[in-house]
């Protein structure tokens, strides 16, 4: 219950992120992240059996994920390149490239939902790997280690 209000109030605040102080931006899309890092985990749980198979919890599961892949497309507003965040400037210097990147992360994260939703483990296995890959790109261009 706790997440679904989480998530509901990152909705709700989601089109007032530019229109926001620096700090509450940063914070507003390091808990976006860390919503889907958390869901992502869960799935990736399932698929290395670490966690049994639930169908309708791993679809949750891959809604919210979707969800804060829609979230966090906006939420690096200009100004936003400051304070506690491990989001390079190169971000806004690069913001086609960065938002182009953003959506074709979209684009798998969406095509892993399709998967999960399919219930062949192969599918959402292989699914996983190619949203994940797509979600490092970014980190690996964009996100201070």
């Amino acid at each position: 219950m706790h997440c679904f209000f989480g998530i509901l109030l990152l909705l709700v605040a989601g089109h007032a992120a530019a229109e926001v102080p620096v700090e509450r931006a940063v914070k507003y899309r390091q808990s976006a992240y860390y919503l889907m890092g958390q869901h992502m985990s869960r799935i990736n749980a399932v698929i290395k059996g670490e966690m049994p198979y639930n169908k309708a919890l791993l679809e949750k599961n891959a809604e919210i994920v979707v969800m804060m892949g829609g979230v966090v497309i906006d939420a690096f507003p200009a100004g936003s390149d400051s304070g506690a965040t491990k989001a390079m400037p190169e971000i806004w210097r690069e913001m086609d490239k960065f938002r182009q990147l953003m959506h074709e992360s979209q684009s798998e994260l969406d095509k892993l939902l399709a998967g999960v939703k399919t219930g062949n483990m192969a599918t959402i296995e292989e699914r996983f790997s190619e949203a994940s890959k797509s979600c490092k790109k970014c980190h690996d261009l964009y996100k201070t280690k």
